[in-house]
């Protein structure tokens, strides 16, 4: 059954080509990092000690959905509550921090659309198992065009959310997270010039770059996150990796 909710899209950018550059060994606990990464921000960095004796994020607990399929990470809720969107905002917020200052260079969108989910694992006499995990609808859709449309490295609102946000404390949770900013899209029929005209709330890179050590620290771990596992930077990377460095500044200038 179909049902409105809010939704969190992640791309990785450049995956195809960290997963042919790369040994099969390599790729697979590179993964071990970008799930941990995952389970963090779903789980408020929330630990358990399993049998083993190691320690691992609490997914157990988690109170949102969560995929990834290739190069996509999907968050969702439950339903609209205020509540659930800023568990949303939260994970969603430390995803983008961790991929994109310290792990995988990552665009995403954060909204609020229709979607449906289909589950289910059966296992044959034969030894072979069907699984079915399928989030689709129009929220998806729309999820996946307006983060795959945008030429940086950084998560955006959408208006879809921004929108219907109007109680102080409502407003109070974008300025915990967010700025406002001009985010840079790719070039396309609908936006010719890359620039749709106004500023959009998007995901801070860092709580607070209070100085010029701190923006240099970010700026160098940003330069490491795109060029990081073999990836090469042609021109349209480059853009993509200026406009993230230019985002850095932008923030830098909010705390003179």
């Amino acid at each position: 059954m179909h049902k409105e909710i809010y939704l969190a899209y992640f791309d990785l950018m450049g995956f195809k080509e960290f997963i042919l550059k790369n040994e099969p060994d390599y790729v697979a606990s590179r993964m071990q990092n970008i799930y941990l990464d995952m389970e963090s921000a779903l789980t408020g960095n929330n630990l358990v000690k399993e049998p083993s004796g190691l320690y691992r994020p609490d997914v157990k607990n988690a109170t949102l959905n969560c995929i990834n399929i290739s190069d996509t990470i999907l968050y969702w809720t439950n339903d609209l509550t205020y509540n659930s969107l800023c568990q949303l905002f939260s994970t969603s917020y430390h995803l983008n921090y961790s991929l994109n200052n310290l792990n995988f260079p990552a665009r995403g969108c954060i909204s609020k659309g229709l979607v449906d989910c289909i589950s289910g694992n059966h296992k044959s006499v034969n030894d072979t198992f069907y699984a079915a995990l399928c989030l689709y609808g129009k929220g998806v859709v729309e999820a996946h065009i307006k983060a795959e449309s945008q030429d940086w490295a950084g998560t955006v609102v959408d208006t879809s959310i921004t929108s219907i946000l109007n109680t102080q404390q409502e407003l109070n949770l974008l300025s915990k997270y967010c700025v406002q900013y001009r985010v840079p899209y790719k070039k396309s029929s609908q936006c010719p010039t890359g620039d749709i005209g106004y500023d959009e709330y998007v995901f801070k890179l860092s709580d607070n770059i209070s100085s010029d050590d701190v923006l240099n620290t970010i700026k160098e771990d940003i330069n490491r996150v795109f060029s990081k596992d073999n990836k090469s930077i042609n021109t349209n990377i480059q853009k993509k990796l200026d406009n993230t460095l230019k985002f850095a500044d932008f923030l830098r200038s909010k705390y003179p």
